[in-house]
């Protein structure tokens, strides 16, 4: 069966490094760029339709059927719009601290830190002060990773953001515009719901009310995690998803 793992806003592939082997014996894993991100090119315009276009795309081109299928944050967002468009194909799902609203204080921080956000770090130093920063409970292997991956060295010593820059232009993210309740309501594939016990995207009533409204969903929260629950907590994150995604 193969499992499709879709990262967030400003991440990139490698941040399930450490959860894709734990279910590779049941699991053919694919973990993508998504455009603008990573090692993906960059492109004119960004948003959940052509999230989930690219996704369909893929799908097509591999010639993939049915899947299993993990979103955190935009991920989450792109995995609820496909499931609800393809019901069929998706055999279990996991929507990792993404939901229908967004709590105002998340809203807030992130503007704020994309605001401040910067693209380019004069040393290695610098680039990694900033990872550090930017996510204080990412373990310091994770921000080591993080540095390889989602950076690009420069000839000059100099690190730079493999993410496009204009996803930080106003976030550079388009929602579909459909209401993410209504799709809840009628997503009847076995789902988990995934929340950082310290985030401030997801709360806590929202992420109840979800596995209420959701026919077939259950919902786990994981402490000592803000909204990155795989990169703050990666134990917890990995034992409560593979436990899920290995059920019979």
């Amino acid at each position: 069966m193969p499992l499709f793992l879709l990262h967030g806003f400003g991440n990139e592939a490698h941040i399930w490094d450490r959860f894709a082997p734990l279910v590779g014996d049941r699991y053919h894993v694919f973990a993508l760029d998504s455009r603008g991100h990573g090692d993906s090119e960059h492109a004119p315009e960004y948003g959940d339709e052509h999230n989930v276009a690219d996704f369909t795309a893929i799908l097509a081109a591999l010639g993939i059927q049915r899947l299993a299928l993990v979103g955190f944050s935009m991920g989450g967002g792109t995995a609820m719009l496909f499931t609800r468009r393809n019901p069929e194909r998706i055999e279990r799902l996991v929507i990792v601290d993404r939901g229908p609203e967004t709590d105002p204080r998340g809203r807030e921080r992130m503007a704020r830190a994309i605001g401040k956000a910067r693209t380019s770090f004069p040393n290695r130093d610098e680039a990694l002060a900033y990872i550090r920063l930017a996510n204080p409970k990412r373990p310091e292997e994770l921000v080591q990773k993080s540095l390889n991956h989602a950076f690009r060295p420069m000839q000059d010593g100099s690190y730079r953001l493999k993410q496009d820059e204009k996803l930080r232009t106003g976030f550079g993210h388009h929602g579909s515009g459909e209401d993410l309740w209504a799709i809840a309501a009628v997503i009847e594939c076995p789902t988990l719901i995934v929340r950082g016990g310290d985030a401030d995207i997801l709360a806590q009533d929202v992420a109840e009310r979800m596995a209420q409204v959701m026919p077939n969903a259950e919902l786990v929260v994981v402490p000592n995690a803000s909204h990155p629950v795989m990169m703050d907590n990666p134990p917890g994150f990995n034992r409560v998803t593979s436990e899920f995604l290995l059920r019979p």
